[in-house]
């Protein structure tokens, strides 16, 4: 079973000191999921490049919560983007209660 990538695209937006960031992480991979990461930890010590990134995608997360608060909790969120251009969000609390039921919505409802 794998992503329908013809019809989905995932972002995950995760922090660095978040275990269940790391672990949904793991497990989309271990399960052959593709996603693009956009991390929103504030600070990389030392690595200004990182920095703005994660500074930018700070933001992003910020945005998403502002303009979804019933949608929008904590890390990780999921962001299912459709071909059509909808998009269905999905955090840690609101979503889904662990990396194993977020994998299991992703496997039941966008996987061929």
């Amino acid at each position: 079973m794998k992503l329908d990538t013809s019809k989905y695209k995932i972002t995950l937006m995760t922090e660095t000191v978040c275990p269940t960031c790391q672990e949904i992480q793991q497990i989309f991979t271990d399960n052959l999921i593709k996603y693009d990461n956009k991390c929103i930890t504030h600070k990389v010590a030392g690595d200004p490049a990182t920095n703005k990134e994660f500074g930018e995608n700070r933001w992003a997360f910020h945005d998403l919560k502002t303009d979804f608060p019933d949608r929008v909790n904590n890390t990780p969120v999921m962001i299912v983007e459709h071909v059509d251009g909808k998009k269905e969000i999905f955090s840690a609390g609101v979503g889904y209660e662990s990396a194993e039921e977020a994998l299991e919505l992703v496997k039941e409802n966008y996987c061929i």
